[in-house]
């Protein structure tokens, strides 16, 4: 029997439980916000976690730029840059790895949305009054930053149409926006967000609100025009002779010229650029619109 107890006490003596190997189960790194100057703090972080091997655990993290370090395992206030992480267990056992924190920009974007179909092509869209339009912001990843809670509207600021730049009255305004456009005429709208470090980004779209379609009355009945781009006129042929007015408006409804016609045929001069213009026909004497529709020049 003291022949077997102690064959087995000796079995246990050299017996040894299989540690797992030492291992991160956490590492990676937060962004730091963009900067001007050196003396900024972008507010990145980096963090690390480890399991395995002999507890307990003594972190290094080490920034590849500036060599400074930290013991703890997690570490913020960070700028951009490549940052090493040494973890050493009880018994000298070591993992080393490296995260980049990269820098995060702010970015200026928005969605337009409206109450008719639009097009929009290169920063521009077309509508036609009376236009309402929602603007809102899509890129919100650089106003979420936890490592910066202290947000202010002022880091925010709208351009509506041709009132000038605002600073957003709430951070519901600084999200989305409204927008009606009543009448005929060319406006822009911008919005331009900048962070604590002072970096900055700025989007612009142009709206180019056009004449209701009901301006225009259809097909033409009373007058046929006629352009001639070389000699910079157009001809107005009428069904009728009488005492008229003859109005050209810009495809944005700015009224361009006034003429009074009275013949069967009116050779009028215009200089302007090539493109699609609109007319009214009025009645001389009482002021009656006739006939609203467009011309090709």
């Amino acid at each position: 029997m003291m022949r077997w107890i102690y064959t087995l006490l000796l079995f246990v003596s050299h017996f040894t439980v299989a540690q797992t190997p030492l291992h991160f189960v956490e590492l990676g790194a937060e962004p730091a916000q963009c900067r001007l100057y050196n003396y900024q703090s972008g507010n990145g972080v980096v963090y690390a976690a480890v399991a395995g091997g002999v507890p307990s655990y003594d972190y290094v993290w080490i920034n590849i730029n500036t060599t400074d370090s930290t013991t703890n395992s997690t570490w913020g206030g960070l700028n951009p840059g490549w940052y090493t992480i040494k973890v050493t267990d009880a018994v000298g056992d070591t993992l080393v790895d490296s995260v980049y924190v990269d820098s995060l920009n702010p970015h200026s974007s928005f969605d337009i949305s409206s109450n008719q179909p639009f097009t929009g092509l290169s920063g521009l869209v077309i509508g036609e009054a009376p236009l309402a339009v929602d603007l809102e912001i899509t890129n919100q990843q650089w106003l979420a930053y936890p490592n910066w809670p202290m947000f202010d509207n002022r880091f925010f600021r709208w351009k509506l149409g041709n009132q000038g730049w605002t600073d957003s009255l709430s951070l519901a305004d600084a999200f989305q926006q409204n927008m009606h456009f009543n009448t005929q005429s060319i406006q822009e709208v911008c919005l331009a967000v900048w962070n604590k470090n002072s970096c900055a980004d700025t989007s612009c779209v142009s709206f180019n609100i056009l004449f209701p379609s009901s301006f225009v009355s259809g097909p033409n009945t009373l007058a046929t025009i006629s352009s001639n781009k070389s000699q910079n006129q157009i001809t107005v042929f009428l069904e009728e002779e009488g005492q008229y007015e003859f109005l050209i408006y810009s495809s944005q409804g700015i009224l361009l010229e006034n003429h009074t016609i009275d013949e069967l045929c009116n050779v009028l001069p215009f200089y302007k650029s090539s493109g699609n213009y609109i007319y009214q026909l009025k009645n001389k004497l009482t002021g009656e619109v006739l006939e609203a529709s467009q011309f090709l020049f």
